[in-house]
């Protein structure tokens, strides 16, 4: 898959009639794996926030992905289910509306 346009990097958010950012989910994951990991939440917040070569810049809509990703993790622990993710990252989706993450979906 090729990423060509700004559309590109939004994918539609199930049931809810909008679109989300395309790292919302990996940020998600990246604090709920991260604290199964055994890493501290702060640690895994401040790397989220800190500046690589070749990364792009953090955003509120990362702060607040990873962050769910954190609680889901400290609610659930290792046994999540499937129904519980999605549920996180609709929570995930409404926290971010009103940024640049999440926008009404274009299309059918």
């Amino acid at each position: 898959m090729r990423l060509r346009t700004s559309p590109d990097f939004y994918f539609i958010v199930p049931g809810t009639g909008e679109e989300a950012y395309y790292d919302v989910r990996s940020n998600v994951r990246y604090g709920f794996v991260g604290m199964a990991a055994g890493f501290k939440a702060s640690d895994l917040e401040e790397g989220a926030a800190s500046v690589l070569p070749g990364a792009g810049k953090t955003d509120a809509g990362d702060r607040v992905s990873v962050r769910q990703g954190i609680e889901m993790f400290k609610k659930y622990g290792t046994g999540m289910t499937q129904e519980q993710f999605h549920q996180g990252m609709l929570d995930a989706v409404a926290a971010m509306r009103g940024t640049d993450q999440v926008k009404p979906a274009i299309g059918p």
